[in-house]
């Protein structure tokens, strides 16, 4: 009846004080289905491991990172190779322990249906799908696509395996500096282990300051790393005044080339590299859909031409190019990027390819201009009516845009959109 969303169980207690947290945990024995009865989308990897990691935590007793995980599909063994399929990536299982509360038990095997504690990954993030071999996922997909009825693409099985779920870009950011320099080393091992464990964290080096520049989900955010850094490693970290991450997009489509003709050494590098720019509006573009590709015939086929290695070049020079908008510096959104044609001197580099890209991409962003993106909120305040007036002229100070005003109850309801920056404590 759980299952079928026709009763739902209640109960009640306390973590803080202990209270209702076995009654809590039977109730999820009791109650609620087994993993094995839900989806049956998984069981198209057969005989084959699968699992989900939901949580890294780093545990210097055990040797360092320890990844939970939720196994979906077949047995996971300890020692075995195992395939990260959102990363592409091979990694091997240390120990396999099984998680009671703080106490870690090891064992050799674990079985789908429940979770393992595995040492030993390097490469494992929370949010990764893992399987046994890349030849194990190929084969799942292909069983999926049949079982569905679909067109088989890469697309489909990764948004349905979710492989192609995207986190959401960092609004806020701040400086981070450590207390002293001899802590410099600890503090950068800190937020490498801290962005493991969440992914939604971001951590950058700005050359031109010096500075380690911490980006996050909200002012809270930044804060909690502060105190876990400040408690689990014991170093007292100074943030730097938070920072909105505004955007830029450009306003017009712009077409332009670059030729670049250079020596280095005794090696002539020559590129010849058109482009053009088209802002997109109010879509979001993920990074592997910015480059397009001209189809006219001529272009087409110069295109075909280029090799993968020359391609690559090209996407790290748009990727460049576009980290930096001309007005305030702030990373280029919405916009789509075409190649319509490429040559490339025998013997030139890929850096030169790359360079040339940039240089193009940041000209044409220069002709096109750009306006700046600021952050927002969608925001509901729920507050009785002798209040109302009150609170609306506050958030008329903060630039709010009301959307809708509604009754519930005794008390009114306002539905708006609010400035991120507005929202500073």
């Amino acid at each position: 009846m759980v299952k079928e969303r026709n009763v739902i169980p209640i109960v009640l207690g306390s973590s803080y004080k202990n209270i209702g947290i076995q009654s809590l945990m039977d109730a999820v024995i009791l109650y609620l289905p087994s993993p094995n009865d839900r989806s049956k989308l998984f069981s198209s990897f057969e005989d084959h491991f699968c699992g989900r990691a939901f949580k890294v935590k780093h545990d210097k007793r055990r040797g360092g990172p320890l990844t939970f995980v939720r196994l979906y599909n077949g047995t996971v063994k300890k020692g075995q190779k195992i395939f990260n399929i959102t990363r592409r990536e091979s990694d091997q299982i240390g120990r396999i322990y099984v998680a009671y509360a703080d106490d870690f038990r090891e064992v050799d095997t674990v079985e789908n249906g429940n979770i393992a504690v595995l040492a030993g990954l390097k490469k494992t993030m929370s949010g990764d799908l893992l399987t046994t071999s890349q030849t194990a996922y190929d084969k799942a997909k292909k069983i999926t696509s049949k079982n569905l009825n679909m067109s088989h693409t890469t697309a489909d099985a990764d948004n349905l395996f979710g492989i192609s779920a995207k986190i959401p870009e960092p609004v806020f950011f701040c400086s981070i500096e450590p207390p002293s320099t001899a802590s410099q080393q600890a503090l950068d091992q800190a937020l490498i282990e801290l962005q493991r464990e969440d992914p939604s964290l971001r951590v950058t080096y700005n050359l031109e300051t010096g500075q380690t520049v911490l980006a996050g989900m909200g002012e809270l955010h930044l804060e909690i790393i502060r105190d876990r850094i400040l408690k689990e490693y014991k170093i007292d970290a100074d943030l730097g005044p938070l920072q909105i991450a505004y955007r830029e997009t450009p306003l017009v489509k712009v077409e332009d080339s670059l030729r670049v003709d250079t020596k280095i050494g005794n090696v002539k590098n020559s590129v010849l590299v058109r482009l053009s720019i088209i802002p997109v509006e109010d879509t979001v573009i993920s990074h592997e859909n910015i480059l397009k590709f001209d189809k006219l015939p001529d272009n087409a086929s110069n295109i075909a031409s280029i090799f993968p290695k020359h391609m690559q070049a090209i996407r790290q020079g748009i990727d460049v190019g576009l980290n930096q908008g001309p007005k305030i510096g702030c990373q280029i959104i919405n916009v789509h990027v075409m190649l319509h044609w490429l040559e490339v001197g025998r013997g030139t580099s890929e850096t030169i390819i790359s360079s040339t890209v940039t240089q193009l991409i940041r000209k044409l962003l220069t002709e096109a201009g750009t306006c700046i993106l600021e952050p927002v909120m969608s925001l509901e305040v729920v507050c009785p009516s002798e209040h109302f007036s009150a609170i609306l002229a506050d958030l008329s100070r903060r630039r709010t845009s009301i959307n809708n005003i509604t009754h519930r109850g005794k008390n009114k309801v306002l539905d708006h959109l609010l400035m991120c920056i507005t929202l500073f404590s």
